[in-house]
């Protein structure tokens, strides 16, 4: 027994005196050397440098992007001044003149679009009042473009949707109208949208299997979900209707009057290929949109709205 208790004193009670001191060593040294308060403000001083690093990034882009919003007001006070001086016009026919103010909006669209392609925003806008009342809902021109990837620049615009404004403005400069200008027969097939979804969900996990970031995948799916409905019969029927028989067909009865419509023209959207994404940029397009006016003409004249 007192072997045992030897043995005891001689190991046990020595390792667990080491160990301690051991471990006390590094923690007093942390107190009273400073090396504690060294390491704190040595994370304060990293903080300050990554935010003084933000300013200065923040300071530049000010200057170098946010600061060009005057200049292109400057700009589009300078086309307004020589679009009404063409004119010979004022302010006040110019708000009543919507074929004056769609040359205005084709003048200054270009500049636009280059303008949000430099600052790398989301989305550019502009509307132009009328002579109409401001406090009531009304119809204005004007366009909104939309830019799905604000850091890229690419030459062919990809990465630009026409959101709102004249079609010819996405045609000149080769712009892609976004989805939300259509309204698709498939709208309430809920199989239809559940099968789409489902090869949608399937192309973005194999695209991250594959290796593809987030992003890549997510616009891969994009495309699987929206592959052939970019335009749809009844999109371009309704903006016939809307654009060139206002008059003759109220808005409250459009609607009524596009389904009515709709199955009667089916033999002249079969020649024409909706289903291409593009379709909106093409002649097809300019062609389409005469016959399906000229239909209008002969189903209104016959019999009525």
């Amino acid at each position: 027994m007192k072997k045992k208790k030897s043995l005891l004193n001689i190991f046990l009670i020595p390792i667990l005196i080491i160990v301690f001191v051991q471990g006390a060593v590094p923690f007093l040294t942390l107190i009273f050397s400073g090396i504690r308060s060294n390491m704190e403000n040595a994370v304060i001083g990293l903080d300050s440098h990554t935010v003084e690093n933000r300013k200065v990034v923040l300071e530049n882009d000010m200057i170098e992007q946010w600061s060009s919003v005057n200049k292109e007001s400057d700009n589009l006070s300078s086309a307004l001044t020589k679009v009404l001086s063409n004119h010979q016009m004022d302010m006040q026919g110019f708000m009543g003149s919507g074929r004056v103010q769609e040359e205005y909006l084709e003048t200054v669209f270009y500049d636009m679009v280059e303008v949000l392609q430099y600052n790398s925003t989301s989305g550019i806008f502009l509307v132009l009042g009328n002579d109409g009342d401001t406090d009531s809902e009304g119809e204005y021109k004007g366009f909104w473009v939309r830019d799905s990837d604000p850091q890229t620049k690419t030459a062919s615009r990809t990465d630009l949707l026409m959101e709102r404004g004249s079609k010819v403005l996405s045609q000149n400069m080769s712009i892609s109208l976004d989805t939300s200008w259509n309204k698709f027969e498939q709208a309430t097939d809920t199989a239809f949208i559940r099968e789409r979804a489902d090869r949608a969900a399937e192309t973005y996990e194999k695209a991250r299997i594959e290796g593809y970031p987030t992003d890549g995948a997510q616009e891969l799916a994009m495309e699987t979900l929206l592959r052939g409905l970019h335009y749809s019969r009844y999109a371009m029927l309704h903006e016939v209707v809307e654009n060139e028989f206002a008059n003759e067909v109220p808005e409250e009865k459009q609607e009524a009057f596009i389904h009515k419509l709709l199955p009667l023209v089916g033999n002249v959207f079969s020649v024409y290929d909706l289903s291409d994404d593009n379709f909106a940029l093409s002649s097809d397009y300019d062609l389409l949109y005469t016959e399906l006016t000229g239909a209008t003409v002969l189903y209104i004249g016959e019999y009525g709205v």
